[in-house]
């Protein structure tokens, strides 16, 4: 993905180890935004590496990308990758995706 790289990620711990994908994070990400359960352990594991990625954690989705609004700058990419399961958050992922779909369009619509 084009950079800088802004990154939500988060959701259901099933007990990974996320060092393999800490240190991409930690190479390729400028912001990221992480919720739910498995948060602290993702940003745990990024801060392993010797790179600068801007560590957020929030409650929600809607927040989260209310939050990659503020902090972006014209260019920057923004994607939801969660690299969980969404159980608790969401029924399942297509819910995730669509629910994420619609608060990109309110708040990424707006003037």
């Amino acid at each position: 993905l084009a950079k800088p790289l802004i990154l939500l990620a988060g959701g259901s711990d099933k007990g990974f180890d996320y060092r393999p994908l800490g240190q991409k994070i930690a190479c390729e990400v400028q912001h990221l935004i992480l919720m739910g359960q498995n948060a602290h352990k993702i940003q745990a594991a990024v801060k392993e590496y010797p790179y600068k990625t801007n560590i957020h954690i929030v409650n929600t989705l809607e927040e989260g990308v209310q939050l990659a609004r503020q902090i972006s700058q014209p260019g920057d990419t923004i994607t939801l990758s969660p690299a969980s399961a969404s159980f608790g958050m969401f029924r399942n992922f297509v819910e995730r995706a669509q629910i994420f779909q619609d608060i990109v369009a309110k708040y990424f619509s707006e003037s």
